[in-house]
């Protein structure tokens, strides 16, 4: 019931959030904040932040300039890289649940994002030192 309950205020919180912008712009404006949220348009790395795909893309190899592929390319990558990073964490929490795993799978997921995803802000980090401040606390790590 409580699960329910939570359920029912995020769609309200959602649609309460996101209804100004869909009734005075309609679908131009909502493709716009999309736009600004998935910043897919500007490549998978902007500014340099230290990711995986930055040191790929400045390894040495000569035919490796990940900037350069096409965006729904590297779009798909770091989708696939993003969710083979989470998965075993995420294994381990589905087959053995306890608050523990839970916490480990959180800092594990949020480092795999932090790493692997499409258009990494440096402000990021806070995610996971966030979680691995939990882990310290309650002495998991």
């Amino acid at each position: 019931m409580h699960i329910l309950f939570l359920l029912v205020v995020f769609v309200l919180t959602n649609i309460l959030v996101w209804a100004p912008f869909i009734l005075s712009g309609g679908q131009a404006t909502l493709n716009d904040i999309l736009y600004r949220i998935f910043p897919i348009r500007r490549g998978i790395f902007e500014s340099k932040v230290a990711t995986f795909w930055c040191l790929l893309n400045h390894c040495g190899i000569k035919y490796l300039k990940v900037n350069s592929w096409e965006r729904p390319l590297q779009l798909k990558m770091t989708t696939i890289a993003t969710l083979i990073a989470c998965s075993p964490s995420l294994t381990l929490l589905f087959l053995k649940s306890s608050k523990k795993n839970f916490l480990l799978a959180q800092l594990s997921v949020c480092l795999a994002f932090f790493m692997l995803s499409m258009q990494v802000h440096e402000k990021q980090i806070l995610s996971p030192i966030f979680i691995l401040c939990l882990c310290v606390s309650n002495k998991i790590l």
